[in-house]
């Protein structure tokens, strides 16, 4: 074979690995729809009724006052030196409406002041609790260590985790990502609930490509989870039973690490038929996208540090994937390099884009971010780039710090 022909053999490879996945796994997202919890919003914020009504036109009827008790949910965000965060985002995280519930805030080694402003605001909200943790009482280094802690000291059997930064797009945040828990007629036991950890929409093409690459990211995790290969969830917005925790070992396996409290944890526990996905509106957090894109490129670092520790099946499919995006590009612009425009060639790529800005186009709708598939052509030779820049933080990575 000469080189024009291992061109097209390469591109033809790549373009069926990409054609497959979208069709037979990202599709799954823009098709899932949330069940409605089964038990009914209330009327008030955190207030025990047996009547009442949720946000206009969104809300399912009213369940009947014999449906089961619904399981308790400890809320825990981990802050060190978040207090414009925390003031910004603690009144949403309070205003939760739903049966029971706690706060659990693990200050990690706070000097900003940010410690005793929340035992103030602990005084006056009795769901609110705050952990004051040393860096002599952590079991391991980083958020890690300190969320562990947390864990130990809360008390529902249902843990739903965010960020300091993050900010419930509504009161119903706990009872939707509670919902599959509570859901008797699910099936299997649910153990893991993912949610959606969206990042609110500014000007700026920094804020584009973060809201490209957060759904990106989304459309990975939440298809294959769907797909029956759970590997990963996003601690911004993320669910599952304390018990597993326990018997799982908590971190204990990549204690040495200090990042994977969200996305290592579910790839070591997470089970086929035992995940569920949560993408109501309702249900989503946002935060504030990186200021700059130095702190892109550094928080975008630290995430990618875990892929090395997952699973290998893990590994081999989506280190398949990112290379059939790499290889697509390099086959089409080689191939023409060295024979010219080969109009099977272009017109197999052309469908594929067509394909993506579709997928982006539902996925826009449905996330509030309309605009965004406008830009998903550039995004995609864009993404190119990312996987150059990034593949050393992938296979040799350094342990990241915890701010």
């Amino acid at each position: 074979m000469n080189a024009g022909e291992i061109l097209r053999v390469l591109f033809a490879g790549c373009a069926a690995v990409q054609g497959a996945v979208y069709l037979a796994v990202f599709a799954r997202v823009v098709f899932f729809k949330d069940r409605e919890p089964a038990l009914a919003p209330e009327t008030g914020s955190g207030r025990e009724t047996e009547t009442g009504s949720g946000s206009a036109g969104s809300a399912p009827e009213m369940a009947p006052v014999s449906a089961p008790q619904p399981l308790r949910v400890s809320v825990i965000v981990c802050a060190r030196n978040e207090a414009p965060n925390l003031r910004n985002n603690l009144p949403s995280l309070l205003a939760q409406d739903y049966p029971d519930w706690e706060l659990l805030l693990v200050d990690d080694g706070s000097t900003d002041g940010s410690a005793a402003w929340l035992d103030e605001q602990a005084a006056r909200h009795p769901r609110l609790r705050v952990l004051h943790v040393a860096a002599a009482e952590k079991p391991g280094p980083g958020k890690k260590g300190a969320l562990a802690l947390g864990i130990a000291r809360s008390n529902g059997p249902i843990l739903l985790l965010s960020d300091a930064d993050c900010r419930p797009s509504g009161p119903h945040w706990i009872r939707r990502m509670a919902a599959p828990f509570n859901d008797a007629d699910r099936g299997p036991r649910t153990d893991f609930v993912l949610g959606f950890g969206a990042y609110s929409p500014e000007r700026g093409w920094l804020n584009r490509v973060v809201q490209f690459e957060t759904l990106h990211t989304l459309l990975q995790y939440a298809g294959w989870a769907l797909a029956g290969m759970p590997y990963m969830g996003v601690g911004r917005n993320l669910a599952y039973r304390k018990s597993v925790f326990e018997q799982g070992g908590g971190f204990a396996a990549h204690q040495h690490w200090p990042s994977g409290d969200d996305d290592l944890f579910v790839n070591a526990n997470a089970q086929k038929g035992r995940v569920a996905l949560c993408l109501h509106p309702e249900a989503w957090t946002e935060s504030r996208s990186p200021a700059s894109w130095k702190a892109w490129v550094t928080q975008k670092t630290r995430h990618l540090s875990t892929g090395v520790f997952y699973r290998p099946l893990h590994r081999v499919v989506l280190g398949i994937y990112a290379m059939s995006h790499f290889g697509l590009y390099a086959a089409l612009f080689g191939s023409i390099a060295v024979s010219g425009p080969i109009l099977w060639i272009l017109g197999v790529f052309l469908l594929r884009l067509l394909l993506l800005n579709a997928l982006f186009w539902h996925l826009g709708k449905r996330f509030q971010r309309p605009l965004l598939w406008h830009f998903s052509t550039i995004f995609d030779f864009w993404t190119v780039a990312y996987y150059a820049r990034f593949v050393g933080s992938t296979l040799s990575p350094k342990p990241p710090l915890w701010r």
